[in-house]
Formats: C-alpha cells, structure tokens, sequence
C-alpha cells in the first residue's frame, strides 16, 4: 500500500512557515494543505510532476480556495520550477512494490560489501604544551585630565538695525487688472462700438460702471466683447422702459466719474493706511 512519511520536525521546516505566509494559513493548516497534496499525488501524480495540474485540480487536492498554490509551493521549495515534488522519489512515499524494495535493499547490500567501510583513522596525538604566557607589563597611567575651563560669557548680541520704511503702494500698483478685451479706456470704449450708432454719453456711462466693477457685468461675469455687452444693455433699457436710449448730458457723465473717482480714492486711502499700520505692527514685534 502506498504511504507518505511526516517527520517529526515538520512542524518546526522553515518551508512550513513561508508556505503559511503565502497563503494566509497557520501551520497547522499549512500542514494538512501540504500532506493532502502528497496523498493526493500518490494515485494522480505518481511521478511527483504537477506541472500538467490545473489550478482547480491543484485547489481540490489542497482543499483550498486560494488561486496561488503553485506559485506558493514554489516560494516555499515544495515544487521546483518544473513543477515537480522536491524529494519525492527520496523520501516522501512508499510506491515501490515488495518485490521492488527487495531488490533496493539487495542492491544497498552489495554496495557495502563491495565497498567495504574505511579503515579507522589513526589516533590524533595530543597538542604539545602551550609555553607560559608572557609576563603582563603594566601600562603607565595617563596624565590627569585638564582641569575645566569656566566657559567664557556669550558676546552680546548687536542691537537690531532699524527697518527702513517700506514703500506703500501708489496708485498704479492697486489697479485692478481687467478682463481681456474689456476697452482700457473711454476713447477706446466709444471706438469699440463706432458701428453700433450708440450715443457715446451711453456708452461712456456704461463702461465707467463696468470698470468700477473691474471689468465685470451686473452678474459678476468677465466683460471679455465690449461690443456684445453694450448691445445687450442697450435692449434691456429699450425693453425696460419701453422708450428709445435717453442721451445722457456731459453734465451726468461728469458727476459720476467725479463720484467713481472719489470712491476710487477713498479706496487707495484706506488701503494705504491698513498696510501702514501692518507693518508699524510688524516691525515693533520685531524689535521687541
């Protein structure tokens, strides 16, 4: 009958090990996954060679579920790299019928007699007494150590140099930039839209409202064609009240520029006396 033989040490083979750790398996599981695969090989691979196995072959005879089992034989040195049982034929199973084995043990008896045994080797004779150890000098005692030093006062750190005033920001650095093709100025706004025939008193209003906004339309959206938008401003007031485009007087454009230029200032004047003070702050947390 055929059988496989577990040594006892099984359970301490580092392949046990790194075959649990490929598989996620503790070693007791690991261990029957193995020898079921031994047994099963007995009656379906009598050679040792699995290579031909498919992997739901492989699962079965392992009762595993894992998709991994050759390649984690293999981590492990159970299967070589041609697929076949490490040591199968060596010492894992007892295929060989009686007659077999008789003729195995004959053989082995044969070879000893043939090749008989060495003989003894001769006795090792004893070492030679070691001479006596060389007298031990003593070494002379290193001088004492210096005597410390008090350490030496930390120079006085320089007084911090004063911060220049920084510069505050003019008027041209606080512009706003404007949306690409949003006119730059009211000349350009009124040649923009020459073939519109649009009073220029309109479209001088509108773009000194678009361009306190910073380029921007009643809905916060990028003016980028000035033309479009002041054809949509010029149907929403004929749609809104119903009449023709009132002109506007050079009296009205005037005052609304004087209004958005005074605003504008104001602006740059609290801007400009916020970043004043900031600084001031900072320089005295500095120094402090």
């Amino acid at each position: 009958m055929p059988w496989i033989r577990l040594d006892h040490d099984l359970l301490s083979d580092p392949r046990i090990a790194t075959l649990a750790a490929c598989l996620g398996l503790t070693i007791q599981r690991t261990i029957g996954a193995i020898a079921s695969i031994w047994l099963w090989a007995l009656s379906s691979a009598p050679d040792g060679d699995l290579s031909e196995v498919t992997p739901q072959t492989l699962r079965y005879a392992a009762g595993l579920d894992a998709t991994n089992i050759m390649q984690a034989l293999q981590s492990a040195n159970f299967v070589d790299q041609l697929g076949r049982l490490c040591n199968w034929h060596s010492s894992r199973h007892g295929l060989l019928s009686p007659s077999k084995r008789s003729t195995a043990r004959s053989r082995k008896h044969r070879s000893q007699i043939t090749h008989p045994k060495a003989a003894p080797a001769a006795p090792v004779k004893p070492p030679a007494p070691k001479p006596p150890p060389a007298p031990v000098i003593p070494k002379p005692m290193p001088p004492p150590p210096p005597k410390p030093q008090p350490p030496k006062p930390a120079p006085a750190p320089p007084p911090p140099r004063p911060r220049p005033p920084q510069p505050v920001e003019s008027d041209y650095d606080l512009q706003v930039e404007l949306p690409s093709g949003f006119p730059s100025t009211e000349a350009d706004a009124v040649s923009a839209c020459a073939l519109l025939n649009v009073p220029a008193d309109f479209i001088r209003t509108e773009w000194q409202l678009a361009r306190s906004r910073g380029g921007y339309d009643h809905k916060n959206c990028p003016i980028r064609s000035w033309p479009h938008y002041i054809s949509v401003r010029l149907k929403w007031q004929y749609n809104t009240n119903g009449a023709p485009i009132p002109t506007y007087s050079a009296g009205h454009a005037s005052a609304r520029t004087r209004q958005i230029s005074q605003d504008r200032n104001q602006f740059i004047s609290e801007a400009s006396s916020t970043r004043s003070h900031v600084l001031e702050t900072v320089s005295r947390m500095e120094e402090d």
